[in-house]
């Protein structure tokens, strides 16, 4: 059984939610490592500058979720994992500590899950990405409400809510207005085998998510035809029309790779490359390496679209960091996608996700999506708030 400990303030309100936090989610994306799962990758991810994002994103969460802070109280794993982001705020919490020596990790997710539902919450938000997303399905199958704060590097699953604001706004209308539930997939994929070019989604399961319109991310989806001739002929069409001493940095994916396929050049598929003057200059970057190269220079982002969710920032490219995409703009993007693609939408939009909520919303507005030889679909790009 898990023991208990007064927070700041003792709870009395009927409505729990419970909060945790994975303090090193995302940390190996800016860095090139696709991912930080392993104690290897997470010391290597230091090594190469790396700095947690799971606390910063979460207390985006917290800012939403401060109207309504006397509606209901947080039930939290101790210190990092949820006590510590709670300090000194209006948040009334409780501590649940699991039997466990472990301040972070699977384990302790597990244990604290279990700890929080046995407690009475009506729900669980999460911060982390898609290996968080699985611990917490191990440990309470479909048995509570979960909603994930967005920190990884992939997120893939259906649980993630398309920013951190709309986290919390989902979770208190979730409390307040009792929204029905449905099953969303828990997808994960091998990071050794990602790192290593080669991309494949596994379903884990399914976890029970609020119903929302649009909140929700979406899975991404598994085994769509991309109709790469069409995004290939609209590759070809690009790169006829490459300035030269642009600097063009081209995103993970197939749909951004093919304008490296049509050049006969040797890219990454999942990491992100240099391009200027219709030669290479830089292969799998990292963001210090993304601004290093860019730096005093105009650039360009040739960038796919994630499929059944249309993130085109802010998934898997996060090596691209936001003072460069400012420097880019709305008019320095370059999508590439098929039309079926962009029809399975489920909200029609693009969305992005920086890191930079100010920065996100400045680029909101109408982009040109090239989807074949001369063809162009108008699409909508949101913040996704």
């Amino acid at each position: 059984m898990a023991e208990w400990k007064e927070g700041m303030v003792e709870d009395q309100t009927p409505a729990l939610i419970g909060l945790i936090v994975n303090p090193i989610a995302g940390m190996g994306g800016s860095v090139g490592l696709k991912g930080t799962d392993g104690a290897d990758i997470l010391k290597k991810a230091i090594a190469l500058g790396a700095r947690p994002l799971a606390a910063e994103r979460t207390s985006r969460t917290l800012s939403a979720m401060s109207p309504a802070a006397g509606k209901f109280s947080f039930i939290v794993p101790p210190g990092a994992m949820g006590a510590g982001l709670l300090d000194n705020s209006e948040f009334s919490y409780r501590i649940a500590v699991p039997n466990s020596d472990q301040l972070s990790g699977a384990a302790a997710t597990r244990a604290a899950a279990k700890a929080i539902k046995c407690a009475g919450a009506s729900l669980i938000l999460f911060a982390g990405g898609d290996g968080t997303a699985r611990d917490l399905l191990d440990a309470l199958g479909d048995s509570l409400p979960l909603i994930g704060i967005p920190c990884g590097v992939k997120m893939y699953s259906g649980v993630f809510a398309t920013s951190p604001e709309t986290a919390g706004h989902l979770a208190c209308d979730s409390i307040e207005k009792s929204h029905d539930t449905e099953l969303v997939e828990v997808m994960d994929i091998d990071e050794s085998a990602y790192r290593a070019g080669q991309l494949s989604a596994e379903l884990f399961g399914y976890a029970r998510c609020p119903r929302s319109a649009n909140r929700l991310q979406g899975p991404k989806a598994r085994g769509q035809l991309t109709h790469y001739s069409a995004v290939r002929s609209a590759a070809a069409e690009l790169a006829r029309n490459l300035q030269p001493g642009q600097i063009y940095l081209v995103g993970p994916g197939t749909s951004a790779k093919a304008i490296l396929d049509v050049l006969e050049i040797e890219g990454t598929l999942l990491g992100v490359d240099a391009l200027s003057d219709r030669t290479l200059i830089g292969r799998d970057l990292s963001a210090t390496e993304v601004r290093a190269v860019t730096k005093s220079r105009s650039v360009c982002l040739i960038l796919g679209v994630v499929g059944g969710q249309g993130y085109v920032l802010g998934r898997g490219n996060q090596q691209i960091p936001a003072d460069v995409v400012r420097k880019t703009g709305r008019d320095g993007l370059i999508i590439l996608s098929s039309e079926e693609k962009l029809a399975q939408l489920a909200g029609g939009k693009l969305l992005v996700d920086t890191g930079n909520p100010t920065l996100d919303e400045e680029l909101e507005g109408f982009v040109r999506v090239h989807t074949g030889a001369g063809r162009r679909m108008i699409m909508q790009l949101s913040a996704g708030r």
